[in-house]
């Protein structure tokens, strides 16, 4: 089935409901829907547009900007989980979506733009909106126009200062230059051509009521129209609406990919919120939890339940392709991971990693007991800490000593140097490696080969009759001692 996601920009959680409603009483296909709020003011998704654009120069994802926003905002998946992607706006939530927009491939990415008393920009000298702040917008119209996507802009008459240092267009002023420079048709308080959708909103006498009535009142059906008519574009031009992307073929082995996922929240910040709020890509992690073959997720609804296990799981279930086998289940306990690595045989035990006789790969998770020493590295091995443990992937592993990427250190993910020769060593889960390539030469390569092979023999046989050396050395060179 489909997956879509929504994200409003400057909405508080109280009108979340609502929004909810109409989505699901105009589509037949359900959605995500995800609220950012950053403050009161555009400078407020500035600073914001600003950190997430950090976070996506650190990355390697093509669509970074926009993949760091899904993230922060909580979706209950990655970027690559969805079909489509709107990204709706109230007020000031405009700058950030003005900064995804300017984002090339970001904007490539996005499928809808929806605007609710939304978007401004400085003035031109002949009291227009300024172009050079609308650019990012006019172009997703045009492609709207004629692609499979949306471009929503429903304004009010509501008032800017016009004059002074502190004027800026107005939502109407915006419109108005929008559908110029896109040779938006026709003209009336409604205008479309193709998905691109610009509408006029007067509902109010007082500019404050007016201003609230977009987001309290007509915002959330205009949003749902706007996706409904996403998806019916999506179908009448040949998008697929229930295609699942097809997945990706594993590059590297499964616990590095596993690794990269982890890496990935790491950078996106994720971590326990404080008081009753609880982060969902935390809640996400401990929903997919299994105990008994039935889901325990569903009773896991706080993030200051102990996650590294669920963490670890969440990356490596998401990280594998179809038919790819994980030695472990998805599990909310160290100990249940400790257990399934010994029944699946992917348990190593650590005398056995001290020995030498088995070394710590790259996205291996090491099992490690919490509060006291281990007891053993069997089933018993958390006799001594109540079942208490904590896991972690294994980031480097230059000796002895390695360096793991934990969920749940300091209440967040963390970068920690350990030792093998530690008391509350476990073992390790071993992840499986990629079968290494074999190469099997040319003709050409082994006729070669074969001659080299000659010549060199021949070689040592010459310096023995010559006598420059002996044949202690001669078999040596052979292989023979």
């Amino acid at each position: 089935m489909s997956r879509h996601l929504i994200i409003l920009v400057h909405a508080a959680q109280e009108v979340a409901p609502r929004y909810l409603r109409s989505l699901e009483d105009k589509l037949d296909v359900p959605v995500d829907f995800v609220l950012v709020n950053a403050g009161a003011y555009s400078s407020a998704y500035v600073r914001l547009a600003e950190k997430l654009g950090r976070l996506a120069r650190q990355s390697a994802h093509s669509c970074a900007l926009l993949a760091e926003l899904v993230r922060y905002a909580g979706a209950p998946r990655n970027l690559e989980g969805y079909d489509t992607v709107t990204l709706a706006s109230f007020s000031a939530g405009y700058a950030l979506v003005r900064a995804v927009l300017a984002d090339a491939p970001s904007s490539e990415r996005l499928d809808g733009v929806v605007a609710i008393d939304s978007w401004h920009a400085g003035l031109e000298a002949d009291g227009t909106a300024r172009d050079s702040q609308l650019g990012g917008l006019v172009r997703f119209g045009l492609q709207a126009r004629e692609r499979p996507k949306v471009c929503w802009i429903a304004h009010t008459d509501v008032r800017t200062p016009q004059t002074g240092p502190g004027a800026f267009a107005s939502t109407s002023q915006v419109a108005a230059e929008v559908r110029r420079l896109t040779g938006l048709p026709g003209a009336g308080a409604d205008v479309s051509a193709g998905g691109l959708r610009v509408r006029a909103e007067d509902r109010q006498r007082q500019d404050h009521d007016e201003h609230v009535a977009a987001l309290t009142e007509w915002g959330a059906p205009w949003l749902a129209d706007a996706v409904v008519e996403l998806l019916d574009r999506r179908d009448r031009l040949g998008v697929a609406v229930d295609d699942d992307p097809p997945p990706t073929q594993p590059g590297a082995p499964l616990g590095v990919r596993a690794l990269k996922l982890s890496q990935a929240e790491q950078a996106a910040g994720v971590k326990e919120r404080p008081g009753g709020e609880h982060h969902p890509r935390i809640l996400e992690y401990l929903a997919g939890c299994m105990r008994d073959g039935k889901r325990i997720g569903k009773w896991l609804k706080t993030d200051e339940t102990h996650w590294c296990a669920a963490a670890a799981s969440w990356a490596a279930y998401s990280a594998a392709v179809e038919g790819e086998k994980v030695p472990h289940g998805w599990r909310a306990g160290v100990i249940e991971l400790w257990l399934d690595a010994l029944a699946n045989g992917a348990a190593r035990g650590a005398s056995r990693i001290r020995r030498g006789e088995y070394v710590l790969q790259v996205g291996d998770l090491v099992i490690l007991t919490r509060g006291g020493p281990a007891f053993g590295e069997g089933r018993d091995a958390f006799r001594k800490t109540n079942g208490q443990g904590h896991a972690a992937r294994v980031a480097l592993v230059p000796g002895d000593d390695y360096r793991t990427l934990d969920a749940n250190v300091s209440d967040q993910w963390s970068d920690v140097e350990r030792h093998i020769g530690n008391a509350s060593f476990v073992g390790a889960v071993s992840y499986p490696q990629l079968e290494p390539e074999v190469i099997v030469p040319t003709d050409d390569e082994l006729e070669g080969f074969v001659a080299l092979e000659a010549a060199r023999l021949m070689g040592v046989s010459d310096s023995v009759m010559r006598g420059e050396h002996g044949l202690d050395w001669a078999m040596g060179q052979l292989g023979g001692g």
